[in-house]
């Protein structure tokens, strides 16, 4: 019975899979995943470099209101 539910599914990935066959740019796992991974490690970098060299500030204005805005570090220099 179960088998008979799944037939819908099973016809349609195999349609998907032919459609993908016939597609003029083919992107294969392994691809996808090395893109996947690429962006992860882009984003590990943003977020590292964020951490490093951002930090928050106490600002006042004229009436004496205080706040936090970003700061960025400026005593690290880098030589990239």
């Amino acid at each position: 019975m179960d088998l008979l539910k799944a037939v819908p599914d099973i016809v349609d990935e195999m349609d998907h899979i032919e459609l993908l066959s016939r597609a003029t740019i083919k992107i294969t796992p392994a691809l996808t995943d090395r893109i996947r991974l690429f962006g992860l490690i882009n984003a590990l970098a943003i977020c590292v470099l964020i951490t490093v060299f951002y930090e928050y500030g106490l600002g006042t204005d004229s009436e004496g209101t205080n706040w936090l805005e970003p700061v960025v570090i400026p005593e690290i220099n880098l030589a990239i």
